[in-house]
């Protein structure tokens, strides 16, 4: 292995033990100066190529402070991912001021800068380079050596993009959701302001009557880089009708969604708002009771997050086998009186779901709902902060009975406990994975007969 990636929330950049074109340098650092390589004498330093003498003097031994540069590229990228610049890890001394002494200041050893056009292909005259980088537009890695492409393709995991052409080169397997769209089309057709997803996953679900346009935007990128997920996240729509039928239909094709578009080595999060939630326990249920689930590869040890938020708490509950499996988190507001009571009455009410109900709709249920589901392994609670709040043009029950767990003050109270309870759980998974791994089968085989 000669290459890793950096990430922080995201990729960084890229070290490479033995990069091309690239000469490492093993490089001494003292006293203000940089870049200082031993000689016979003592150590001199270059400033801008130029060697500098230094005399000689006492240091300490190289392996207190010695390190190899070069090695590691960083990127610098746009609110699209797209990869404008990248410079390596050792910075060029210049001593433009004062000579002989150390460097009055340093300027990056920039590797490429490139410039896209709106769908990705690199702009004549605002490209520069040293280095074939990998990674470009959107962050996605390039594919130079392919015949016939213009600027060469993009693997967005899921599909091959041509970024010359603007369009991908095969159906997208969702077209049937989106029939305004061509099955060829690059982000929406608006490459501005959007990027296109790779991998479908984490899922949000929206609620009764709701729409996924309501989610708050910062918190759906937190939610893919809380739980680890390399791909952006993708919103399933459903009717949003208040019955059982259909979140039960909703369910099946969210498990069919999740069979069609999970990649090997991503969780699987859902995440998902009011009777979204029961939709998603639906789906989980069936998903981890399907023959393809249990035969196919992709799913063998994979990790399952569900985030429910103000979901009315019902019949729907998530089985024994999905409960073993899957990691409950949920959260609600005290003061939220549509999770307990929406299922009491019809509703006037105003929908903005792609059916667009409007008029008095059957409720689904009758009778009071519960607010905390028993066997959800982290229960988080906040206080509504648009309660009793009304916005003409607006869905008049969500604001008037404290509903929004997805608008963005309410995200900013319950965000911080689940990231904690997250790492919590990360932890306690890992003490539970090194403990299992000095067992041995014999002891295992007691611990589990006895659980």
């Amino acid at each position: 292995l000669t290459e890793t990636h950096i990430y922080g929330g995201s990729r960084l950049g890229i070290k490479n033990r033995e990069a091309e074109n690239i000469t490492a340098t093993t490089v001494y650092e003292f006293n203000g100066y940089d870049d200082i390589t031993p000689v016979t004498d003592g150590y001199q330093s270059f400033l801008d190529g130029d060697a500098v003498s230094m005399g000689t003097f006492s240091v300490p031994s190289a392996t207190d402070f010695v390190r190899t540069k070069a090695r590691k590229i960083y990127e610098l990228s746009n609110h699209l991912g797209n990869v404008l610049v990248t410079f390596l890890d050792k910075k060029i001394a210049k001593d433009d001021i004062t000579p002989f002494g150390p460097a009055d200041y340093y300027v990056a050893d920039v590797l490429t800068a490139s410039d896209y056009s709106a769908f990705g292909a690199p702009l004549p005259g605002r490209t520069f380079s040293n280095e074939n980088y990998r990674y470009g537009f959107n962050g996605k890695e390039n594919d130079h050596e392919s015949v016939g492409t213009g600027d060469g393709l993009q693997d967005y995991g899921f599909r091959i993009y041509n970024p010359s052409l603007g369009k991908f080169l095969t159906v997208d397997p969702l077209t049937q959701s989106y029939p305004f769209y061509t099955p060829y089309q690059f982000a929406g057709n608006t490459p501005i302001q959007a990027i296109d997803v790779d991998g479908l996953e984490p899922y949000l679900i929206h609620g009764t009557w709701g729409a996924n346009d309501n989610w708050d935007k910062g918190m759906v990128q937190e939610i893919r880089v809380l739980f680890g997920h390399e791909v952006q996240s993708q919103y399933f729509h459903w009717s949003g009708l208040n019955d059982d039928a259909g979140r039960q239909e909703a369910g099946e094709d969210l498990k069919q969604f999740i069979l069609d578009t999970h990649i090997a080595g991503e969780p699987i999060t859902l995440v998902a708002h009011s009777h979204g939630g029961n939709v998603a326990i639906i789906a989980l249920n069936a998903l981890i009771n399907s023959e393809e689930f249990k035969t196919d590869p992709r799913f063998k040890d994979v990790e399952i997050n569900l985030v429910t938020i103000d979901t009315p708490v019902r019949e729907y509950q998530l089985t024994d086998e999905a409960n073993d499996i899957v990691t409950h988190y949920h959260i609600f507001a005290y003061n939220d009186q549509v999770q307990v009571r929406g299922g009491t009455g019809g509703h006037q009410i105003g929908g903005s779901s792609p059916e667009k109900l409007w008029g008095i709709i059957p409720s689904g249920e009758k009778g009071v709902a519960g607010r905390i589901f028993e066997n959800a392994d982290v229960t988080i609670s906040y206080d509504d902060q648009y309660y009793l709040q009304y916005n003409k043009g607006n869905d008049f029950t969500a604001w008037i009975t404290g509903h929004r767990g997805w608008k963005t003050d309410n995200v900013n109270i319950w965000l911080p406990e689940l990231k904690r309870a997250v790492e919590e759980q990360k932890r306690r998974n890992q003490i539970k994975d090194n403990y299992d791994r000095i067992l041995t089968p014999d002891q295992k085989e007691k611990n589990n007969s006895t659980a």
